[in-house]
């Protein structure tokens, strides 16, 4: 499952998530592979009213994956307003998190 509560620009933020083929190198975040997910286009927030909390749910196979969001002002989801931030779980555990980035953070992890 993915959660991100975003900040009060959320059209600036994007996700995905790729499935590292075996014959490529990881490295610095960016691996060849193909994507298997990404999100929806994000709309709404309000400068006064806060962010929004989204919620989505995937089913991936075995194999190693790269998690990288995006902002396309390089504020990240964090800092300005609101506190956003993304976590990754798995079956109740956090595989990973954050918000307090430029324009990408990428994290590597197996299943």
């Amino acid at each position: 499952e993915i959660s991100i509560l975003l900040d009060t620009m959320p059209g600036e933020t994007s996700w995905d998530i790729t499935l590292v083929h075996e014959d490529s190198r990881v490295a610095n975040g960016d691996g060849l592979g193909t994507v298997v997910a990404t999100n929806p286009e994000y709309s709404g927030g309000n400068v006064f009213f806060g962010g929004y909390e989204y919620k989505h749910d995937l089913c991936l196979k075995e194999g190693l994956y790269q998690f990288t969001i995006y902002d396309s002002t390089g504020n990240g989801i964090c800092c300005v307003i609101i506190r956003g931030y993304y976590k990754v779980q798995l079956d109740g555990e956090t595989i990973v998190e954050g918000g307090d980035f430029g324009y990408k953070e990428t994290t590597t992890f197996s299943l």
